[in-house]
């Protein structure tokens, strides 16, 4: 292999491991519940299904806590 052809790959491979992987898209987002207008989060769990939780931005439970929403009004 000449050295220019060496250059450009090691160059090129470089620069691949130096770019940050590609975000992931969100599996959720704040929305407001339809019955009862709190803010909660809408996630898609591993199995596919969206789930309404109560949201740490709202102030209902800490970060990084999963609990379900569960209002009266369903």
């Amino acid at each position: 292999m000449n050295d220019d052809l060496r250059t450009r790959l090691v160059m090129a491979a470089r620069l691949a491991m130096s770019q940050p992987p590609a975000a992931e898209p969100p599996d959720g987002y704040l929305k407001r519940c339809e019955f009862c207008g709190q803010l909660i989060y809408l996630k898609q769990d591993w199995d596919g299904q969206w789930r309404p939780y109560e949201s740490w931005v709202a102030g209902t439970v800490d970060e990084g806590e999963w609990k379900t929403h569960d209002c009266d009004c369903e």
